[in-house]
């Protein structure tokens, strides 16, 4: 298998390194998806990111140096020849995870809970470059039914065991399996104490599958095999611890508020009370309000009516005076005709007067007439 992918400027670009950046690439995704489980947000995983890259590089070209005993000088910084341990990585990655949490005032479980799924999943990615690397292969098969492609491949022309594969796909379902401890259990550290069981249970058996050649060592035992042990020790350790911590909190507050249920039904009380003053008191200023709105509304009608009684006897008298003054003519009319009816009348009875005069002495003139006719005739 080539591991070079292709050439850039004339810069191989190898496979291995593809595959742990697009580890890195999707490891952040879903940090991303998974902070707000921890309360934390999407620039912190940014920034979390490089607290822990720098560490993780270092620290893994330290482990393969110090436990491949070199190569030293200028060619230890040649990363790119190869030469990386994931438990390095790991240790530095822990390295930085700490510095960050220490300097921005984080609670280091909750990112770690955040970090680890993210991290298993880059490890799953990142472990199939071992395949087009040709390295971390297992022991060889000789039987003839395992000699089959994933679960055996041919290195430098013999069949040997794809534990890179093993471990890619046991790593995805950790991944899951983290991912859910994460969302599902409030309790901060139980997903990173789960990594720390799960992976060091997963490299340990993969260790014990792998080729001697392919494996660093401490004496005569694995290096990886031997940090996997005390992995799988110190989570189960760290989880039992928690785990008590968590329910001795539960007790505690149990227990205060048990404690604490009287003088708390007390307080309730006492507020319960201030509450209903404080609500008859606002009924009482309510009903002082609607009287007060009431009389104001009454006063209100009353002096609207007399305004307008006010107005209308405003309009009556106006109009009598309007009226009076229409009726002041006619008036004086009537007045002159009656002084001209008496005139008149004077008038008649001047006439009638002068009448009864004329009429008077024309009697008397008849009366004096007739005696003097019977004096007459008597005489003859």
């Amino acid at each position: 298998m080539n591991s070079v992918a292709f050439y850039l400027f004339g810069l191989p670009i190898r496979w291995y390194g593809i595959l742990i950046a697009l580890g890195i690439v999707c490891a952040v995704i879903l940090a991303c998806f998974n902070a707000k489980f921890r309360g934390l947000k999407k620039d912190d995983i940014f920034e979390l990111l490089l607290w822990l890259l720098p560490p993780a590089i270092i620290g893994a070209r330290l482990y393969y140096l110090i436990f491949n005993n070199g190569p030293w000088g200028w060619e230890s910084f040649a990363i790119w020849s190869g030469g990386l341990a994931v438990y390095g990585a790991i240790l530095g990655g822990a390295v930085g995870a700490v510095l960050y949490c220490y300097f921005r005032k984080k609670n280091f479980f909750a990112v770690a809970d955040i970090a680890v799924p993210s991290v298993i999943l880059g490890q799953a990615i990142g472990r199939i470059g071992c395949y087009f690397s040709g390295c971390c292969y297992g022991v060889e098969t000789t039987n003839p039914s395992l000699q089959v492609f994933p679960i055996s491949v041919i290195i430098n022309g013999e069949w040997h065991l794809a534990t890179f594969f093993y471990e890619s796909a046991l790593c995805f379902i950790a991944c899951i399996v983290l991912t859910v401890l994460l969302r599902k259990v409030n309790i901060k550290g139980v997903s990173f104490c789960g990594y720390m069981i799960l992976y060091g249970i997963i490299r340990a058996i993969m260790e014990g599958l792998r080729d001697d050649d392919a494996a660093l060592f401490i004496g005569s035992m694995k290096v990886s095999q031997l940090l996997s042990i005390i992995l799988i020790i110190a989570g189960a350790a760290l989880l039992a611890y928690l785990i008590y911590a968590h329910i001795k909190k539960s007790q505690f507050v149990v227990v205060k508020s048990e404690t604490s249920q009287s003088s708390t039904q007390q307080i309730e009380n006492e507020i319960d009370l201030k509450i209903s003053e404080k609500q008859n008191n606002q009924e009482k200023e309510i009903e002082n309000k609607q009287e007060k709105n009431t009389k104001e509304i009454k006063a209100n009608d009353i002096e609207l009516q007399n305004k307008t009684e006010l107005k209308n006897y405003s309009e009556i008298q106006e109009k009598d005076t309007q009226s009076v003054e229409k009726d002041e003519p006619k008036i004086d009319e009537n007045e002159t005709e009656t002084n001209k009816s008496e005139n008149i009348l004077i008038e008649n009875e001047n006439s009638i007067t002068e009448n009864n005069s004329n009429s008077e002495s024309t009697i008397i003139e008849v009366a004096d007439g007739v005696k003097a006719k019977n004096k007459k005739n008597t005489k003859k």
